[in-house]
């Protein structure tokens, strides 16, 4: 209902730790959303890397943020989880810069694997974390709620990578992507507590 949806909005919006972690969740999910559609084409037209490469990096994403996300949701159980988030946006932004400063397909593909480590670690660390912080008889609401915004946010994140890539370069596009997640720690950190 449209009560329902109007009040959890306020809920989540008058509480400075719930909006802290749902910018630090955007920009977390803004640099997903961007990553995964530009990593392709990024990795040839940025660093002169082959085709080849260029999917290897796209599937490690994949294949690396599929087997770390049960192992981080286990780690996230036996350590504090409001120190497991903003480590893994830490490990995931330091990761980035080093793909943007990579020159060889080796280290890019490093970079990528630990960026994909540090980037699919958040998701289910945070996502238990949220329900921590949700008032019990309305955490469901809120989680979707919060969902949607920080999807939603996200999902411009391949239209603004495009659109630097046209007026700068893919390395400018990358760079403040680094610089989202490494925001999105600190806020995660301070706020996620």
């Amino acid at each position: 209902p449209p009560m329902a949806a109007a009040a959890t909005g306020r809920r989540l919006l008058a509480d400075s730790r719930l909006r802290g972690v749902l910018v630090g969740y955007a920009l977390f999910a803004f640099t997903w959303q961007a990553t995964a559609g530009f990593l392709p084409t990024f990795l040839p037209a940025s660093k002169s890397f082959s085709p080849a490469v260029a999917h290897a990096g796209v599937g490690a994403l994949f294949v690396v943020g599929a087997l770390v996300k049960p192992a981080a949701g286990s780690l996230g159980d036996r350590v504090p989880r409001e120190l497991v988030a903003p480590a893994a946006l830490t490990l995931g932004a330091l990761a980035m810069g080093g793909l943007v400063l990579a020159q060889t397909p080796l280290v890019a593909t490093v970079a990528v694997v630990v960026f994909a480590v540090g980037l699919m670690s958040y998701p289910p660390v945070m996502q238990a974390r949220l329900m921590d912080l949700f008032p019990e008889e309305s955490a469901g609401g809120d989680l979707g709620a919060m969902r949607t915004v920080y999807i939603g946010v996200g999902s411009l994140g391949p239209t603004y990578v495009g659109v630097v890539a046209d007026y700068w370069s893919y390395t400018v596009a990358f760079a403040t992507l680094v610089g989202c997640l490494a925001l999105a720690a600190v806020l995660v950190g301070v706020f996620g507590r």
